[in-house]
Protein backbone atom coordinates (compact mmCIF):
# COMPACT_ATOMS: atom_id res chain seq x y z
CA UNK A 1 0.00 0.00 0.00
CA UNK A 2 1.46 3.01 -0.80
CA UNK A 3 1.31 6.09 1.85
CA UNK A 4 -0.95 8.56 -0.15
CA UNK A 5 -3.56 6.73 -2.08
CA UNK A 6 -6.23 9.28 -3.83
CA UNK A 7 -9.00 7.33 -5.42
CA UNK A 8 -12.06 8.38 -7.60
CA UNK A 9 -11.26 12.13 -6.49
CA UNK A 10 -14.15 14.62 -7.58
CA UNK A 11 -14.05 18.50 -6.73
CA UNK A 12 -16.82 20.34 -8.20
CA UNK A 13 -17.40 23.87 -7.53
CA UNK A 14 -20.85 25.76 -7.70
CA UNK A 15 -21.77 29.62 -8.05
CA UNK A 16 -25.66 30.43 -8.75
CA UNK A 17 -26.59 27.91 -11.59
CA UNK A 18 -23.07 27.38 -12.79
CA UNK A 19 -20.51 24.04 -11.71
CA UNK A 20 -16.80 23.75 -12.55
CA UNK A 21 -15.68 20.12 -12.25
CA UNK A 22 -11.92 21.29 -11.27
CA UNK A 23 -11.39 17.51 -10.28
CA UNK A 24 -12.68 14.93 -12.77
CA UNK A 25 -13.05 11.20 -11.38
CA UNK A 26 -9.10 11.22 -10.38
CA UNK A 27 -7.20 8.08 -8.47
CA UNK A 28 -3.22 8.28 -7.93
CA UNK A 29 -0.74 6.84 -5.08
CA UNK A 30 2.30 8.08 -3.61
CA UNK A 31 5.19 6.39 -1.91
CA UNK A 32 6.23 7.71 1.16
CA UNK A 33 9.98 9.12 0.13
CA UNK A 34 8.77 10.21 -3.22
CA UNK A 35 9.31 13.85 -4.85
CA UNK A 36 6.85 14.23 -7.53
CA UNK A 37 5.77 16.78 -9.95
CA UNK A 38 2.03 17.91 -10.41
CA UNK A 39 2.25 19.36 -14.00
CA UNK A 40 -0.12 20.96 -16.24
CA UNK A 41 -1.56 24.35 -17.66
CA UNK A 42 -3.06 26.74 -15.38
CA UNK A 43 -6.71 25.39 -14.40
CA UNK A 44 -5.94 22.20 -15.13
CA UNK A 45 -7.09 21.18 -12.02
CA UNK A 46 -3.49 20.70 -9.84
CA UNK A 47 -3.47 23.53 -7.12
CA UNK A 48 -7.05 21.81 -6.53
CA UNK A 49 -5.56 18.28 -5.91
CA UNK A 50 -2.76 19.82 -4.33
CA UNK A 51 -4.97 21.37 -1.36
CA UNK A 52 -7.43 18.52 -1.15
CA UNK A 53 -4.46 16.04 -0.43
CA UNK A 54 -3.31 18.53 2.08
CA UNK A 55 -6.93 18.48 3.74
CA UNK A 56 -7.34 22.11 2.79
CA UNK A 57 -10.77 21.37 0.38
CA UNK A 58 -13.02 19.00 0.61
CA UNK A 59 -13.77 16.56 -2.43
CA UNK A 60 -17.00 16.34 -3.76
CA UNK A 61 -16.29 12.29 -3.72
CA UNK A 62 -13.87 10.25 -3.46
CA UNK A 63 -10.95 9.46 -0.39
CA UNK A 64 -8.00 10.51 0.11
CA UNK A 65 -6.15 8.24 2.32
CA UNK A 66 -2.42 8.86 4.13
CA UNK A 67 -0.65 6.70 6.19
CA UNK A 68 -4.04 4.61 6.00
CA UNK A 69 -6.10 7.47 7.58
CA UNK A 70 -8.94 8.17 5.42
CA UNK A 71 -8.53 12.41 5.87
CA UNK A 72 -11.92 13.46 5.48
CA UNK A 73 -13.42 11.51 7.68
CA UNK A 74 -12.16 12.76 10.50
CA UNK A 75 -13.79 15.65 12.32
CA UNK A 76 -12.71 19.38 12.33
CA UNK A 77 -10.66 18.94 15.15
CA UNK A 78 -9.14 16.12 14.62
CA UNK A 79 -8.35 16.68 11.01
CA UNK A 80 -6.65 20.17 11.81
CA UNK A 81 -4.48 17.89 14.39
CA UNK A 82 -3.73 15.46 11.32
CA UNK A 83 -2.46 18.57 9.06
CA UNK A 84 -0.22 20.03 11.89
CA UNK A 85 1.63 16.46 12.38
CA UNK A 86 1.83 15.20 8.73
CA UNK A 87 2.00 18.48 6.42
CA UNK A 88 3.34 21.48 5.44
CA UNK A 89 2.17 23.69 2.87
CA UNK A 90 4.29 26.25 0.78
CA UNK A 91 2.51 29.13 -1.51
CA UNK A 92 3.41 30.69 -4.13
CA UNK A 93 2.63 34.31 -2.30
CA UNK A 94 5.06 33.14 0.97
CA UNK A 95 1.81 33.91 2.87
CA UNK A 96 3.87 35.36 5.76
CA UNK A 97 3.12 38.26 8.31
CA UNK A 98 4.81 41.32 7.38
CA UNK A 99 4.74 43.06 10.58
CA UNK A 100 6.37 39.91 12.45
CA UNK A 101 10.05 38.87 12.30
CA UNK A 102 11.34 35.83 10.88
CA UNK A 103 11.65 33.90 14.02
CA UNK A 104 8.04 34.77 14.84
CA UNK A 105 6.75 33.65 11.27
CA UNK A 106 8.28 30.30 11.81
CA UNK A 107 7.01 30.07 15.34
CA UNK A 108 3.45 30.43 14.32
CA UNK A 109 2.46 26.77 13.79
CA UNK A 110 4.26 26.20 17.66
CA UNK A 111 1.52 28.29 19.03
CA UNK A 112 -0.08 25.67 19.85
CA UNK A 113 2.87 23.19 20.73
CA UNK A 114 3.10 21.71 24.50
CA UNK A 115 6.99 22.59 24.16
CA UNK A 116 8.04 25.02 26.19
CA UNK A 117 9.22 28.47 24.89
CA UNK A 118 13.28 28.04 24.88
CA UNK A 119 12.50 24.41 23.08
CA UNK A 120 10.00 26.81 20.49
CA UNK A 121 12.70 28.76 19.49
CA UNK A 122 15.60 26.41 19.62
CA UNK A 123 13.67 24.34 17.21
CA UNK A 124 12.67 27.31 15.21
CA UNK A 125 17.02 28.24 14.72
CA UNK A 126 17.60 24.64 13.63
CA UNK A 127 15.38 24.97 10.78
CA UNK A 128 16.39 28.52 10.01
CA UNK A 129 20.03 26.73 10.00
CA UNK A 130 18.54 24.24 7.64
CA UNK A 131 17.53 26.81 5.08
CA UNK A 132 20.59 29.10 5.34
CA UNK A 133 18.64 31.82 7.02
CA UNK A 134 20.10 31.51 10.51
CA UNK A 135 21.55 35.13 10.67
CA UNK A 136 18.10 36.52 9.71
CA UNK A 137 16.18 35.47 12.74
CA UNK A 138 16.06 38.64 13.97
CA UNK A 139 15.09 40.82 10.62
CA UNK A 140 11.39 41.71 9.09
CA UNK A 141 10.05 39.77 6.49
CA UNK A 142 9.90 42.42 4.47
CA UNK A 143 13.56 43.17 4.97
CA UNK A 144 14.16 39.77 2.93
CA UNK A 145 14.69 39.39 -0.66
CA UNK A 146 12.20 36.74 -2.35
CA UNK A 147 14.17 34.11 -2.22
CA UNK A 148 14.83 34.63 1.17
CA UNK A 149 10.98 34.78 2.09
CA UNK A 150 10.67 31.83 0.14
CA UNK A 151 12.88 30.19 2.75
CA UNK A 152 10.96 31.75 5.57
CA UNK A 153 8.23 30.42 4.06
CA UNK A 154 9.45 26.64 3.91
CA UNK A 155 10.87 27.00 7.59
CA UNK A 156 7.89 27.84 8.54
CA UNK A 157 6.65 24.89 6.83
CA UNK A 158 9.51 22.38 8.46
CA UNK A 159 9.03 23.34 12.13
CA UNK A 160 6.71 20.75 13.00
CA UNK A 161 8.64 18.11 11.60
CA UNK A 162 5.65 16.99 8.81
CA UNK A 163 6.01 14.02 6.86
CA UNK A 164 4.61 16.25 3.47
CA UNK A 165 5.64 18.90 1.78
CA UNK A 166 3.29 20.68 -0.44
CA UNK A 167 4.58 23.50 -2.61
CA UNK A 168 2.05 25.36 -5.04
CA UNK A 169 4.25 27.14 -8.28
CA UNK A 170 6.94 27.83 -5.30
CA UNK A 171 9.34 28.87 -7.52
CA UNK A 172 6.87 31.13 -9.72
CA UNK A 173 7.63 34.38 -7.66
CA UNK A 174 11.24 34.12 -8.52
CA UNK A 175 14.12 34.54 -10.77
CA UNK A 176 15.69 31.29 -12.51
CA UNK A 177 18.85 31.28 -10.22
CA UNK A 178 16.83 31.94 -7.00
CA UNK A 179 14.14 29.28 -8.13
CA UNK A 180 17.01 26.68 -8.98
CA UNK A 181 18.09 27.18 -5.45
CA UNK A 182 14.98 26.35 -3.83
CA UNK A 183 14.72 23.16 -5.64
CA UNK A 184 17.63 22.08 -4.95
CA UNK A 185 16.71 22.57 -1.22
CA UNK A 186 13.51 20.59 -1.86
CA UNK A 187 15.31 17.53 -2.94
CA UNK A 188 17.63 17.97 -0.13
CA UNK A 189 14.51 17.86 2.20
CA UNK A 190 13.22 14.99 0.24
CA UNK A 191 16.90 13.21 0.74
CA UNK A 192 16.27 13.66 3.95
CA UNK A 193 12.93 11.40 3.81
CA UNK A 194 10.55 13.67 3.12
CA UNK A 195 7.52 12.99 0.70
CA UNK A 196 7.47 15.97 -1.40
CA UNK A 197 4.75 16.89 -3.81
CA UNK A 198 5.43 20.21 -5.84
CA UNK A 199 2.96 21.66 -8.46
CA UNK A 200 4.14 23.83 -11.49
CA UNK A 201 3.54 24.58 -15.17
CA UNK A 202 7.11 25.02 -15.21
CA UNK A 203 9.18 22.69 -17.35
CA UNK A 204 12.10 23.11 -16.13
CA UNK A 205 11.23 21.76 -12.87
CA UNK A 206 10.32 18.48 -13.93
CA UNK A 207 13.87 17.45 -13.34
CA UNK A 208 14.28 17.71 -9.71
CA UNK A 209 11.52 15.13 -9.30
CA UNK A 210 11.54 11.49 -9.27
CA UNK A 211 8.21 11.75 -11.39
CA UNK A 212 5.78 13.35 -12.56
CA UNK A 213 1.81 13.34 -12.97
CA UNK A 214 0.07 15.18 -15.58
CA UNK A 215 -3.21 16.82 -15.37
CA UNK A 216 -5.49 18.34 -18.43
CA UNK A 217 -8.96 19.31 -17.75
CA UNK A 218 -9.26 18.43 -14.29
CA UNK A 219 -8.06 14.67 -14.99
CA UNK A 220 -4.51 12.85 -14.82
CA UNK A 221 -3.44 12.17 -18.50
CA UNK A 222 -0.08 9.91 -18.03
Amino acid sequence: MSFIEINNLTKEYRASKESVLAINDVSAAINKNEFVAVMGPSGSGKSTFLTTVGGLSKPSNGTVKIDDINIFGLNVDTLANYRREYIGFIFQSFHLLKYLTVQENVLLPLVSSDLKKKEKIEKCHAILSKVGLETKAKRMVDELSGGEQQRVAIARALVNDPLILLADEPTGNLDSRTGESIMNLFKDLNAEGKCVIVVTHDNKIERYAQRSIYFLDGKIVN
